[in-house]
């Protein structure tokens, strides 16, 4: 923004039906505490193509960052353990965490990978539970 701009209104769309987000914090304490990392995620799938995909991460620079070039890699791809780990490389690239007394530089550069691998895994285990009748798809409201 230039410095006479001014946000007058934010416009977050309702998920459609079948999208997926979710978001984490990790922290030392559940409440009331500054985040050492934080990340939020938004995809919308076809069968088990990406159609769209939506990375934020928070702690890992100076201003919430969107990983771009992982969405990139991750648009349009069919999900596998390794595009999985490729996007996982690819968002520890795009962050230039700092070090300081919530986190160590290392040990958010290794969140920035762990984090999007747990987004996936959850992912997976949830739509082999929906499918197989013994769980339900996740529509986006549970706490990770």
């Amino acid at each position: 923004m230039k410095a006479d701009e001014l946000i007058t209104a934010v416009h977050v769309p309702l998920p459609a039906s079948g999208d997926v987000y979710r978001l984490y914090k990790v922290s030392k304490r559940f409440d009331l505490d500054i985040s050492t990392f934080s990340a939020a995620f938004w995809m919308r799938t076809s069968g088990d193509v990406i159609e769209l995909i939506r990375i934020a991460y928070g702690g890992v620079g100076a201003n919430i960052l969107r990983l771009r070039d992982t969405e990139q890699l991750l648009t349009g791809q069919a999900i596998s353990d390794d595009l999985i780990g490729r996007a996982a490389e690819s968002a520890a690239s795009e962050i230039t965490p700092i070090s300081d007394v919530r986190g160590g530089k290392d040990y958010r550069l290794q969140l920035g990978e762990n984090v999007l691998r747990k987004f996936f895994a959850e992912q997976q285990g949830e739509f082999a539970e929906s499918h197989t009748g013994n769980g339900h798809p996740t529509n986006g409201k549970e706490r990770a």
